[in-house]
């Protein structure tokens, strides 16, 4: 049987993809899907950042400029897709350029 971390994790990536497929509300979800990314599995800071693109609200952005510095490079790098989706910009993978940009981020 799958440890009970497991299957919580499990439960949260569920709830992620049913998030995802939402047109109403989506900045109110926003901010609580964004504090996903501060989870200790990268499965789950991944579907996150997923998760926040398909949603396309701005509140994401500033979550998502600090995923870029993930420790783990999948993560960081759906956290860059999901900016150049939200935003229409084509900025490189770099936490800094960002806040730049943002700078309420």
């Amino acid at each position: 049987p799958a440890e009970p971390h497991q299957r919580a994790d499990g439960r949260v990536l569920a709830a992620l993809q049913a998030l995802a497929t939402q047109r109403l509300e989506r900045d109110t979800l926003a901010p609580s899907v964004a504090g996903l990314l501060d989870h200790v599995t990268p499965a789950v800071r991944l579907a996150a950042c997923a998760t926040l693109e398909s949603l396309g609200s701005p509140l994401a952005v500033p979550a998502l400029t600090a995923a870029l510095a993930d420790e783990d490079a999948a993560v960081a790098r759906r956290a860059w897709s999901a900016l150049r989706r939200l935003t229409g910009l084509d900025l490189p993978p770099d936490e800094a350029r960002w806040r730049e940009r943002f700078p309420d981020s």
